[in-house]
């Protein structure tokens, strides 16, 4: 299906709501993101507070509150993205820090070294704004903050869980991704 609603997102202008079928409480249990919704929530009322300190100061909040690191700080450069089948698809650099995306992003590598695979959290933070800084949002000398927190320490579904899940991603990237998970 995500062919399709991907195709109708990109005539759409870019959005639409997509509800699947119903399924059972322990079917949602077992294979849903349980307890995404109260992190997320979390998540944008610590960003919230910590704002006006700026990007490093939110960044810091995040990684405190929910474990984590900052990988780098500076200006982005190399900025490349291609839009094909309504997804982003890209890298750029921070530093010496290297991140690849599709859509989210994928990858984060030093000198040929994987810090971050997805469905790691891998995000930009804008460095004076402290808001967050999709991939395709990202443009060349953009100051940013770029932070990670493991995938154990977040709320994930069962469509992420699976390392064969990420073998697509691994052909568009060109980037080896199951085996780090």
């Amino acid at each position: 299906m995500d062919p399709l609603v991907r195709q109708a997102a990109v005539q759409a202008g870019g959005c639409v709501a997509v509800a699947r079928n119903p399924v059972p409480a322990a079917w949602v249990r077992e294979n849903g993101a349980v307890g995404a919704i109260s992190f997320a929530l979390e998540l944008g009322a610590l960003i919230e507070e910590r704002l006006s300190h700026g990007g490093r100061a939110v960044a810091r909040a995040v990684i405190e509150r929910f474990g984590g690191e900052i990988l780098a700080e500076g200006e982005v450069r190399d900025f490349r993205l291609e839009t094909t089948g309504g997804y982003d698809v890209g890298s750029l650099m921070v530093g010496d820090l290297e991140l690849t995306f599709w859509n989210e992003y994928m990858t984060a590598e030093r000198s040929g070294r994987r810090l971050a695979t997805f469905p790691d959290l891998i995000a930009t933070v804008d460095s004076a704004s402290g808001l967050p800084v999709p991939s395709a949002e990202i443009q060349d000398g953009r100051p940013v903050v770029v932070l990670t927190i493991p995938k154990a320490k977040l709320p994930l579904g069962a469509g992420v869980r699976h390392p064969e899940a990420l073998r697509p991603v691994e052909r568009v990237l060109g980037k080896e991704m199951a085996a780090y998970y």
